[in-house]
């Protein structure tokens, strides 16, 4: 790849992230499928997860550490009191298995930054075909909700995360997502909940500030190119071109 293209191509997206310097904003890219943008496929999550997880930069800990079990509940606008409308927001309560640990967040994607990647060898665009990288902002304050506000879109998160810190903090996040359960037995109003659809498989390569008092960090160009090379360092060999190569640039005609 062009490297000067790239810089022309990722400034919007990287320079006012130093610019705020808002250590509630992230850079985050999504691999997604021809499919969904979103998602990959089972394949390919399992082909770059070992490929990850392999990496020497792990601490032992985190290499060993089982997979996180979450439970998800998105939130519509009208349930949430505690906060003024803000266009392309969603808001999440998120636990863990026990119910015990809560979590609230929002998140506010700026879609004035979205750029997109694509992986013209991949072999399989089923399971994988590019990705999309966006500014968000992620809110961890605590949510009022309307009285007797149900929860909507209930998901079962299994989660992995690998993290690496040089002049930026990295997140490397796997995640299995279930989502449509159901009751088998509709008469016994006291039976488990079942998932029976295939989970769909999330990889995001987060970027963040580090919260350290007088951190400077570096120039929007070493960003830039810090997360092309750790974009590159998730893509498997099998959907890299003969030389090598992982992402290019879309054609602008």
């Amino acid at each position: 790849m062009d490297k000067n293209a790239w810089f022309a191509y990722a400034a919007p997206l990287c320079r006012p992230f130093l610019e705020k310097r808002d250590p509630g904003c992230k850079l985050r890219a999504t691999f997604g499928s021809l499919l969904n943008k979103t998602y990959v496929g089972r394949a390919a999550f399992q082909n770059m997860y070992d490929l990850v997880s392999s990496g020497s930069c792990w601490n032992v800990d985190e290499q060993e550490r089982d997979w996180e079990t979450r439970v998800r509940y998105e939130l519509l606008e009208s349930q949430v009191a505690s906060t003024h409308a803000r266009a392309n927001t969603r808001w999440f309560v998120e636990t863990d298995a026990e119910c015990v640990q809560v979590d609230c967040f929002a998140i506010t994607e700026d879609p004035s930054t979205t750029r997109d990647l694509v992986l013209k060898s991949s072999s399989d665009k089923l399971e994988i075909d590019g990705v999309t990288i966006r500014r968000i902002q992620e809110d961890t304050s605590l949510l009022t909700l309307e009285a007797h506000s149900p929860y909507a879109g209930v998901t079962i998160v299994k989660k992995k995360v690998f993290t690496v810190q040089t002049h930026f903090h990295w997140e490397y996040t796997f995640c299995l997502v279930w989502s449509s359960p159901f009751q088998e037995d509709r008469d016994d109003s006291a039976g488990a909940l079942i998932f029976k659809q295939e989970p769909k498989c999330e990889v995001h390569v987060t970027c963040q500030l580090l919260a350290e008092p007088g951190n400077t960090a570096t120039s929007w160009e070493y960003l830039a190119e810090s997360l092309l090379y750790k974009i590159h360092d998730a893509v498997p060999s099998r959907y890299r071109s003969p030389g090598g190569a992982s992402v290019s640039i879309p054609s602008v005609d």
